[in-house]
């Protein structure tokens, strides 16, 4: 794997780690909500 791959690579990774938690967050959000 070259650099621009690893750095693409871990580029994605952090994105998809930043929309997770923004995804948990938001249901956690909803789930209070509706109690």
């Amino acid at each position: 794997m070259n650099k621009l791959e690893t750095s693409v690579g871990i580029d994605f990774m952090h994105k998809m780690i930043f929309v997770e938690l923004n995804f948990s967050k938001a249901i956690f959000a909803l789930n209070k909500q509706f109690q």
